[in-house]
């Protein structure tokens, strides 16, 4: 019986461990500009939760929505091309995220954001 009990107790424990693995979250909300840019050369996207974004210093795009899928972010909003507005979802992988730096690549380009403090 105590075996039993101790099989189970470790088969819990290791399954515990594993779901806390799957779950962590990518600490990605808040305010993100390109590295680089200073003043209003800044530019990026703010995640805000429930998944609300929004454009940083950039009127051509108005980023509306984001959401992590399996380790890429997607964001999706509205661009303003020759005075129309065209609805876009950008599939961007994350290679790299802290609190501080946030490195992102589509197939042709990577990009690196620095996170925005108050």
């Amino acid at each position: 019986m105590i075996k039993k009990t101790t099989i189970l107790l470790c088969s819990a424990l290791v399954i515990a461990a594993l779901a806390g693995c799957h779950n962590k979250s990518i600490p990605i909300s808040g305010d993100w500009v390109k590295e680089g840019t200073e003043g209003s050369e800044r530019s990026g996207f703010c995640l805000s939760r429930g998944g609300i974004a929004s454009s940083i210093n950039d009127p051509e795009t108005q980023y509306t929505q984001w959401r992590i899928r399996k380790r890429n972010l997607i964001l999706s909003g509205k661009r303003f091309e020759n005075h129309r507005a065209v609805e876009f979802c950008d599939t961007l992988h994350i290679v790299r995220c802290n609190d501080k730096r946030l490195v992102l690549s589509t197939d042709s380009n990577t990009v690196s954001m620095v996170h925005m403090y108050d």
